[in-house]
Order: structure tokens, then C-alpha cells, then sequence
């Protein structure tokens, strides 16, 4: 049974806890916050056993492995504490603002035997796998472009550290690595050319469009932002059809559209989170870093939102 520990009980971590519930070879041993009293609710609240502040976690040789549910703009020096104390890391996305840092995480965890994931729960989801299989078996053909999108109106007020562009903050950091997480994924191609469309206040991109070129010669359009609420869909495009799936990083639902047939395929799941965790677990079981959310998916997400172009 592998102990986690859970660093930065802030919203999502309640979504990562009902995904909990459908592991099983793993439990939520402690809990860490700033404030030990709001430990000690959260503790309270879900029946866990221990609760302390942060350099206890990193010290308690009980917790094999954390999950890091903090703002961005703390993980780099959270995730480089937890591999010193031989812990394995999954972490909240966006895994950091700068790939250079993200590299040096990643290559302690390596040098070091140690297992470094981003909570980037969108493409692990049954939904999202049937899609795969859908793209690779070739039922809409040869894919020519790709479109995907998160947005939302957060309505953050301006000191919040979504609207920080030095902390993590806009679009593209915040919900916009879920669309490029897909797109980069199911395309498994070089980027050869990007160019991106920004719409930017004071402190950070509120709203970021990226038009990608890969080397396979698909071509993508990918949305991000914190200001403005659109639909959002992953729509693949090939020459015998198309696929679509709505609210693609949680969805149950996803469909195959081809000129004489229409397949909608449904999943039933408690929670889009078990099956990001199930994948951490299983690196960890195995001693390799072969899960889904690879390092170097998490270092080419990073290498765009950085690029300037």
C-alpha cells in the first residue's frame, strides 16, 4: 500500500479525494497546509490519519509519495523538497512557469530513482483513450487539423495569482495546457511552426490562441483563457470524418462522425482524477517513468507557452 501525502489542501484537492475512492492500492496518509488548524479540518473532514504543517510532510518517512495541490508559482521549490526527502511527486498543473526549472525537477527525480508526474488529468480519462484508439486505427483517416479549447471567465480580481503573469497566471498557464496536453499528445509529432494571438491586461495574457504546425503536416488551433467563456470542444479533422468530445478534459461522452455512420461512445466514472492517480501509482509500482503524462509532454507544453512567437 503506498502512503501519499497531500501538500496544499486548496480546492482541486477535494476532486483529487473523490478520486481516491477508486483506488485501490493506494491512501491518503496525511496532510499538509500552512495552517495546522485548516490541517486539521481537512484531516477531520476526510478521516485521515496525520496532519501537519509542510517541512513535516517532507520529513515523515511514512509518505511515499505527494501530491502537490499549490499554486504554480510554489511547486519548483515544493517538488525539489519532496524529491530530497525521497518522496514521488504528482503535481497540480501547470507543473511550473519555466521549462528550465521543470527540467531540473524532472532530471533530480530521474538521476535519483524517483517518479515526477503533472496532474494533467485530461489525456489519462477513458473518454479521452477511446479517442486515441479512434485517431490511431484511422476511422476518420489521415488527420489534417485539429481544434481545442478551454476557456472560462474566472472574474479574478487583479492581485490574484491567475492574473500574475510572473506567478503562473493567464490563460494558457491556467486551463490552457489542458487543450495543448491533447493536442500534443494525440499528435506525438515535432512542432515545426507556431504562432500565437494574445490578448493581454495589465499583468498577464488574459486570452492566448496558438495556430501550430507539426512535422506530421497537421495543423492545430488552440485556445486558453480566464476572461471570456466559449465553448469548449476538441473537434479532429481527417478525410474520412471527424471526432468530437465536449468539455474534453472530463468528459464521459465523446463521438465519431464519418459521412454513413455516427458513433457516440459514453463511460461511466466517479471522477476524471482516479485515472491520472492510477497511472502514477502504476510508475511507481514499476520503477519507470512510463506514465502517459511524460516528461517531455510537460517540457514542450512549457517550451510553447514560454515561446514568444
Amino acid at each position: 500500500m503506498i502512503n501519499i501525502g497531500i501538500l496544499g489542501a486548496g480546492k482541486i484537492s477535494h476532486r483529487f479525494m473523490l478520486g481516491m475512492k477508486d483506488v485501490e492500492n493506494a491512501i491518503i496518509y496525511s496532510v499538509a497546509k500552512r495552517n495546522i488548524d485548516e490541517a486539521a479540518e481537512y484531516a477531520k473532514l476526510y478521516n485521515i490519519e496525520k496532519f501537519y504543517g509542510y517541512v513535516d510532510l517532507y520529513n515523515d518517512k511514512n509518505v511515499d509519495a505527494v501530491y502537490i495541490a499549490t499554486p504554480p508559482f510554489c511547486h519548483y521549490e515544493q517538488i525539489m523538497e519532496c524529491l530530497k526527502h525521497g518522496k514521488h511527486v504528482i503535481c497540480e498543473k501547470p507543473l511550473m512557469k519555466s521549462s528550465s526549472d521543470a527540467k531540473k525537477c524532472f532530471d533530480y527525480a530521474n538521476e535519483n530513482n524517483l517518479i515526477l508526474m503533472e496532474a494533467n488529468k485530461t489525456i489519462f480519462t477513458p473518454t479521452f483513450q477511446q479517442i486515441k484508439r479512434w485517431c490511431d486505427n484511422g476511422e476518420i483517416g489521415k488527420i489534417k487539423y485539429i481544434e481545442a479549447s478551454y476557456c472560462y471567465d474566472g472574474k479574478f480580481d487583479d492581485d490574484h495569482w491567475v492574473k500574475q503573469e510572473n506567478l503562473a497566471g493567464g490563460g494558457m498557464y491556467d486551463v490552457g495546457v489542458y487543450p495543448l496536453s491533447a493536442v500534443l499528445y494525440l499528435m506525438n509529432s515535432e512542432i515545426i511552426e507556431s504562432k500565437k494571438i494574445v490578448i493581454k491586461s495589465d499583468n498577464c495574457n488574459d486570452f492566448e490562441q496558438y495556430l501550430i504546425k507539426f512535422e506530421n503536416g497537421v495543423v492545430a488551433s488552440v485556445r486558453g483563457a480566464i476572461n471570456i467563456s466559449t465553448k469548449n470542444t476538441l473537434n479532429i479533422y481527417g478525410d474520412l470524418g471527424y471526432i468530437e468530445c465536449d468539455n474534453f478534459w472530463k468528459s464521459k461522452k465523446c463521438k465519431l462522425i464519418k459521412v454513413d455512420n455516427v458513433i457516440e461512445n459514453e463511460f461511466e466514472f466517479n471522477s476524471e482524477f482516479t485515472f491520472q492517480i492510477n497511472d502514477f501509482l502504476k510508475s511507481i509500482e514499476c520503477n519507470c517513468n512510463q506514465h502517459l503524462m511524460s516528461e517531455k509532454l510537460t517540457l514542450d507544453i512549457l517550451k510553447l507557452i514560454e515561446n514568444k512567437g
